[in-house]
């Protein structure tokens, strides 16, 4: 997601929501003043099975959404800074 010149990222401390087999819907994000009035934005999103290793290139067929949930989206050049975490740009997208 982008927002102007900065590109977002999902987060994950703690693996807590695992972003593995995290969809993000498409809908407009709410927009929210994070740390140091940093702009952080949170979008609808849909936790499933989690992907196999050859994701985003597997030819298994998607699984269907089981749980919603909200995702919160950093700046990429802040993600790290709340200790270890996993990170992602590239989101699949849920209907």
């Amino acid at each position: 997601m982008e927002r102007g010149p900065l590109v977002y990222c999902a987060e994950s401390v703690a693996d807590e929501p695992s972003l593995a087999g995290l969809s993000a819907r498409l809908t407009p994000p709410v927009e929210h003043a994070g740390p140091s009035g940093v702009v952080e934005l949170e979008v609808e999103a849909v936790l499933g099975e989690e992907e196999s290793a050859g994701w985003p290139y597997s030819s298994r067929p998607a699984q269907p959404a089981t749980t919603g949930t909200s995702l919160r989206l950093v700046p990429y050049h802040r993600w790290g800074n709340a200790g270890p975490a996993t990170m992602r740009v590239w989101l699949p997208t849920a209907g």
